[in-house]
């Protein structure tokens, strides 16, 4: 392998996936790590999926391995090919809100909106759709994923939040049930990802506070011994909400 170009990815479980963008990929030569896939891009299509191995790449940097190969590459044009490397294993993120996520609907409502953090983990299961959605949003490391995942959850959160308060959910208690709305945004935020060959192994809501100065707001107004009740009543409105 003297004088020639070696591309691989050696920190896969820190990052879904990354894409090799250095340099041209004709010549070089291709190592896919354990608990790893490789896929070439080319023209805008996935041309190779690539297991864990060892591969040398034609001057059109698609693998060499057969005739068949070579006649897929030639359909790519002139333009160059692109490596990705994508982890099997699965990759937890930490997410918070810099802005408080303020509900629709909520009018001049004692709240100035909810900040919320927590953690989501993922796993490509389809390696080539995730892949082909990090192409066409530039995305080419850890960071970009992070942010897409952040973007989709903030996006979620807010829907969940809107059908709570126009389901009827008073203000003050929406942070009291958390861990229910988390469930909901996970079965939601799953579905979204799946076009994007996503699936969500893990997720929560580590806190959904009040905005600074609006604690006070979220005190509770309920009789004491209607709390229990209330309280009860309150979940089973959040689930139908949504």
């Amino acid at each position: 392998m003297e004088g020639k170009t070696v591309i691989e990815h050696r920190n896969s479980s820190d990052s879904p996936i990354f894409r090799y963008g250095e340099s041209a990929l004709g010549g070089a030569t291709l190592l896919v790590a354990e608990n790893q896939q490789a896929l070439i891009v080319k023209g805008k299509e996935v041309k190779s999926v690539l297991p864990t191995g060892m591969y040398t790449l034609g001057a059109d940097g698609l693998p060499i391995l057969s005739s068949d190969t070579q006649a897929v590459s030639a359909s790519g044009g002139g333009e160059q090919a692109v490596a990705y490397f994508v982890s099997e294993g699965e990759t937890s993120f930490k997410w918070g809100t810099a802005e408080p996520i303020k509900p629709t609907g909520i009018g001049n409502a004692a709240t100035n909106g909810f900040y919320g953090r927590g953690r989501i983990s993922v796993k490509a299961t389809d390696a080539a759709a995730f892949v082909l959605k990090c192409e066409k949003r530039s995305i080419s490391d850890r960071p970009g994923v992070a942010g897409f995942l952040r973007e989709v959850v903030f996006a979620m959160l807010k829907r969940i939040l809107d059908a709570c308060v126009c389901g009827g959910i008073p203000v003050d208690k929406l942070a009291s049930f958390s861990e229910k709305i988390g469930d909901i945004v996970c079965e939601r935020v799953g579905d979204e990802l799946k076009g994007s060959g996503l699936t969500v192994t893990d997720f929560r809501i580590e806190s959904l506070e009040p905005a600074a100065g609006e604690q006070a707001a979220a005190r509770e107004t309920t009789p004491r011994e209607n709390v229990r009740e209330h309280n009860a009543l309150t979940e089973q409105r959040v689930g139908e909400s949504v």
